[in-house]
C-alpha cells in the first residue's frame, strides 16, 4: 500500500498564545511561526519537522469541535474515499480550505476525538469536481473605536471593563512609536481601538456599541464595583423588552449591555 499519511500534529489550547509562542520558541528551540487569525489566535511552531497547532481561546469558551489532532496526506481524495467505502461518518466532506491550501476532510473517534486529514494542494492541480469549497462563514463582528490615546485607553478598558490585550501594534512599531492599535477582548468578543489625531483631518470621532449578553447582573454588579458605572443606570423591562445599562469611555464611545427577556 502507497504511503499516504505522511505526519500529525496535535492541536492544543492555550490561554496566552504569545506566552506559549515564547516557551515553546525560546525555551523548547521550536522555530517561530507566522501567527494567524483577526485577532492573531493560531500559531504552528516547529521543530525538525514536528509541528505543534496553538490555538488561543479562554478555558471557559474552548470550542468542542476544534480537531484534537492533524494529520498531513498525500492524497487526500484517495483516503477520503477509503473512508466513505468503510462508511466511516465524517464531521466535514473533502474541502478545499483556501485559507491555508489544504484539501481536508474531518471525522471523530469513537470517543470523540476530531481527527483532521489534509493535503497541501498549493502547489499541485486538483479537479475541481474532487472538492467541496467550504462556504464563507461570518465569524463574528467586532468594533473600531476611535482613541485619542491608545495606551490611556488599553488602561482604562482594562480596570473598567475587565477587556485584556491580545494584540497592539508595539508588535511592530519602532520602541519610540507610541501604540497607536489595539484588540482588547474579554471571553469571545474583542473591542479594536485605533488611535486619531484629534484634528480637522483626522477627528475623534465617538461612535456607539451594543453588546448582548446573558444574565446580565453580574457584570453589571461587577462594572458598579470597578466604578465604570453607577448603580442607578440599570434599566431593567425597558419598552423594547430588554435589561441593559450603558457608559462612555475615555473617548466619548458609548457602550450599552443589553439582554432580551
Amino acid at each position: 500500500m502507497a504511503r499516504n499519511i505522511i505526519s500529525s500534529a496535535p492541536l492544543f489550547h492555550v490561554t496566552d498564545l504569545n506566552r506559549s509562542l515564547d516557551f515553546y520558541c525560546d525555551t523548547l528551540g521550536f522555530t517561530r511561526p507566522s501567527i494567524w487569525g483577526n485577532p492573531p489566535s493560531f500559531a504552528m511552531p516547529d521543530r525538525d519537522g514536528m509541528i505543534i497547532m496553538l490555538a488561543e481561546k479562554p478555558e471557559s469558551n474552548c470550542n468542542p469541535n476544534n480537531w484534537d489532532a492533524y494529520f498531513w496526506v498525500n492524497d487526500a481524495k484517495s483516503l477520503f474515499e477509503e473512508f466513505r467505502g468503510k462508511n466511516v461518518e465524517f464531521e466535514y466532506e473533502l474541502t478545499l480550505q483556501e485559507l491555508y491550501g489544504n484539501l481536508e476532510f474531518g471525522i471523530k473517534d469513537p470517543d470523540g476525538y476530531f481527527l483532521a486529514f489534509g493535503q497541501n494542494v498549493q502547489d499541485a492541480k486538483v479537479a475541481e469536481d474532487a472538492i467541496q469549497r467550504a462556504p464563507t462563514t461570518i465569524k463574528f463582528m467586532s468594533p473600531i473605536l476611535s482613541s485619542a490615546d491608545v495606551e490611556r485607553d488599553i488602561r482604562w478598558y482594562d480596570e473598567k471593563m475587565g477587556f485584556k490585550v491580545v494584540y497592539s501594534s508595539a508588535n511592530y512599531n519602532d520602541d519610540d512609536r507610541p501604540i497607536d492599535y489595539a484588540v482588547l477582548g474579554r471571553q469571545n468578543f474583542y473591542i479594536h481601538l485605533q488611535w486619531h489625531a484629534g484634528t480637522e483631518d483626522d477627528p475623534v470621532h465617538a461612535g456607539a456599541i451594543r453588546i448582548q449578553v446573558q444574565n446580565i447582573k453580574p457584570i453589571f454588579e461587577e462594572f458598579v464595583a470597578r466604578g465604570t458605572v453607577p448603580r442607578e443606570k440599570f434599566r431593567e423591562n425597558t419598552p423594547w423588552e430588554t435589561n441593559e445599562f450603558g457608559f462612555y469611555d475615555l473617548n466619548n464611545n458609548a457602550i450599552f449591555f443589553m439582554e432580551d427577556v
